[in-house]
């Protein structure tokens, strides 16, 4: 009977502990959607953050970059001192973070901003100059922040930032300003003939392959009408695009000629636009007369080359033709027309002989 009773006691225990825990897990659920329910806003004091990083290993210690915050026309009125520009400094050594990656926050500053009406304030921010856009262009995000001004019951007013920006490209919110740069570069490819045999004003058909990201948009420029597109010489190949992550092309070169593949010349300055780390490949097959060097490499073909920084990817190609290649690569491209040589002057010989033979006979008739 006792233990009857002592094990009703238990169950009952039991129940009343597991109510208990189902009553403390609807209270925090209920909790989380009150906080899910709050206004999507949050003070953060007077300073925004702007977070700017950097890939790659820039050829100048430092490298600037400004950014715009552009009031919204209906700031016009109600507000002063608002902040119109940014200026961060990324240091080789000050603000690496790993090798070959720069990071550093700063922030716009509205301590100094008044606000004498109510109601909701919004700046465009964007990145408006660049000290190396040679290697780095301008990063493409554009953000909106939005300052809320509440008068309070005393006839004061509060400021609040939204906990979030607004991605315009992308139509999203975001938790940070956040602009990314990747070191763009080039590749210079120029070729030579060499050897006794060599034909210094012959052109080469060379097959460039970049394998990059697909919409990667770039521009070929080559001196005095060496680049060739669809069999016609032109001076630029302007902004070939990348698809399926590939992008192959012919150039043709002769001795002493240079083509630059991603590269482009604006207003006096040139621009970088192939991203450091993108690999190329280089097939140059028919120079079958001779033998062909590839960055000192032997072989008509080379793979997978990576772009590394600025003034690092000049690719040379050297193609040597002398008395050894003759023999095995010209003379043998000419054996068919040796060999009718041969037999006209065998034949000739023939006519020759027979007519001398024919002469003494007649002389010793």
């Amino acid at each position: 009977m006792y233990k009857k009773k002592e094990k009703r006691n238990f169950k009952f225990k039991l129940i009343i502990m597991f109510e208990i825990f189902f009553v403390v897990m609807m209270l925090s659920s209920f909790k989380a959607s009150l906080c899910a329910l709050a206004p999507e806003e949050e003070y953060l004091g007077t300073k925004v953050p702007i977070t700017v990083t950097l890939s790659g290993k820039p050829t100048e210690s430092e490298t600037v970059f400004k950014y715009e915050i552009k009031a919204a026309t209906s700031n016009l009125h109600g507000a002063e001192n608002e902040p119109t520009e940014l200026t961060v400094v990324l240091n080789n050594e000050t603000d690496k973070i790993s090798e070959g990656f720069l990071s550093k926050t700063e922030y716009i500053d509205f301590s100094n901003t008044t606000y004498t009406n109510p109601g909701v304030y919004k700046y465009t921010i964007s990145e408006i100059d660049c000290s190396n856009q040679r290697e780095f262009p301008l990063a493409t995000e554009k953000y909106k922040i939005s300052i809320e001004v509440e008068e309070q019951e005393d006839g004061s007013l509060k400021h609040s930032f939204y906990k979030y920006s607004f991605d315009m490209n992308n139509n999203t919110k975001e938790d940070n300003l956040k602009f990314r740069h990747f070191q763009m570069t080039y590749i210079k490819v120029q070729l030579s003939t060499t050897g006794k045999m060599a034909n210094t004003n012959e052109y080469f058909k060379i097959t460039v392959s970049i394998f990059g990201n697909a919409g990667d948009v770039y521009n070929i420029m080559g001196q005095d009408n060496i680049v060739t597109y669809n069999n016609e010489l032109i001076k630029t190949l302007d902004k070939f695009e990348v698809k399926d992550g590939k992008y192959s092309f012919n150039i043709y070169l002769k001795d002493r000629q240079i083509a630059y593949i991603g590269s482009m010349t604006e207003n006096g300055q040139v621009f970088y636009q192939i991203p450091v780390g993108t690999y190329v490949s280089i097939v140059e097959n028919d120079a079958r007369k001779y033998d062909t060097y590839i960055n000192d490499d032997q072989g008509k073909t080379k793979r997978n080359i990576p772009l590394k920084e600025d003034e690092k990817n000049d690719i040379k190609i050297r193609n040597h033709a002398d008395y050894d290649v003759a023999i095995t690569g010209v003379y043998i491209n000419m054996l068919p027309y040796i060999i009718l040589l041969i037999i006209a002057i065998v034949f000739v010989a023939f006519i020759i002989q027979k007519k001398m033979k024919d002469n003494k006979d007649d002389e010793d008739n």
